[in-house]
């Protein structure tokens, strides 16, 4: 137990020490990185949006720095939120109530156009649903499918995006008023390395 503390703390202290000499070697620039043991973010302070760049490294995105980034690798999924999700039952109702967030899924395209694989996930996947709008556009140069989907009373818009043999879904939470920004910025900022 003991030796698991000090490796612990030891990498701890390393990263650190690194970010104390990025500061020291950019002398006053506001851009300053951090090295990160579960993702890849740079931090822009002038503006206060970071920027994501995964484990697969596939694609970045900006948001804003007081957000949290939850990244499973292993499933090709991440999680962008403004309030973290683990302290959601420490908050009040009203608290609760402005949760927000984006996921980022890729999955196999399996040979299928966009229009077919957007199709097939319609009827598959999304049968409790109901599509309120659809249209063609272009994501980051690829082609892209907006929908906006009705659960029940939720109403939601999803995105996705075909690159190679991959599709893209890039899911917010909700179609609320107040988060159109976000979501217009976050796609905006949607870059494939």
């Amino acid at each position: 137990m003991y030796m698991q503390f000090y490796k612990h703390r030891s990498v701890f202290v390393f990263y650190v020490l690194i970010f104390t000499l990025s500061i020291a070697s950019i002398g006053g620039a506001l851009k300053v990185a951090f090295a990160l043991s579960d993702s890849n973010l740079t931090r822009e302070e002038a503006s206060n949006t970071m920027t994501f760049n995964g484990y697969s490294e596939k694609y970045t995105f900006h948001y804003p720095d007081t957000w949290n980034v939850h990244e499973t690798p292993n499933m090709s999924y991440v999680r962008l939120e403004n309030i973290n999700v683990r302290e959601l039952n420490l908050l009040s109702k009203g608290e609760r109530n402005q949760y927000f967030k984006i996921e980022v899924v890729e999955l196999p395209a399996n040979g299928l156009s966009l229009d077919e694989w957007v199709e097939r996930q319609n009827i598959r996947s999304y049968w409790l649903s109901k599509i309120l709008e659809k249209a063609n556009l272009e994501i980051s140069g690829h082609p892209a499918i907006y929908q906006l989907e009705q659960f029940g009373s939720l109403i939601s818009p999803v995105f996705f995006i075909k690159k190679g043999g991959y599709v893209y879904i890039i899911n917010p939470s909700n179609n609320d008023e107040s988060h159109k920004p976000v979501i217009d910025d976050f796609l905006k900022s949607f870059k494939f390395n």
